[in-house]
């Protein structure tokens, strides 16, 4: 269960690149396409990932300190910088854009609030190791 626990972030993290770098297809203005569409697409991938990470260091690690959020709060936000800047570099028809990477922030920081509360913890009760 614990290789489980660090693989789950991990593939994750890699649907992210993948995403992030692979090219898309531009449609015609006559489509119909939500607004800021690609912002809440960023805010629900970091969000995620923040979520799998602080759940798997809560499995393997027990009770989190702050230092534990902190550096998965760094981490995905400079994940999430690098990513910006790469699709800016990429020959994919993608630019890069700080209002993605907004997303990206604010998408971490709701991912690791909503895993510290209560509401799915019934969803991984079995994951949480007891410190006695």
């Amino acid at each position: 269960m614990k290789a489980i626990s660090i693989a789950v972030p991990i593939f994750w993290t890699l649907i992210v690149i993948v995403l992030h770098i692979m090219p898309v297809r531009l449609t015609a203005e006559s489509d119909f396409q939500i607004p800021f569409a690609d912002k809440v697409v960023h805010f629900s991938m970091f969000a995620s990932l923040s979520f799998l990470c602080m759940r798997s260091l809560k499995f393997n690690l027990g009770n989190l300190k702050n230092q534990h959020f902190i550096f998965i709060l760094i981490c995905c936000i400079a994940f999430g910088g690098v990513m910006e800047i790469l699709q800016g570099y990429t020959s994919t028809k993608r630019d890069s854009d700080i209002l993605d990477w907004f997303a990206d922030v604010a998408g971490t920081a709701a991912g690791l609030l909503f895993g510290e509360t209560k509401f799915l913890s019934f969803l991984f009760r079995h994951q949480i190791r007891k410190t006695t």
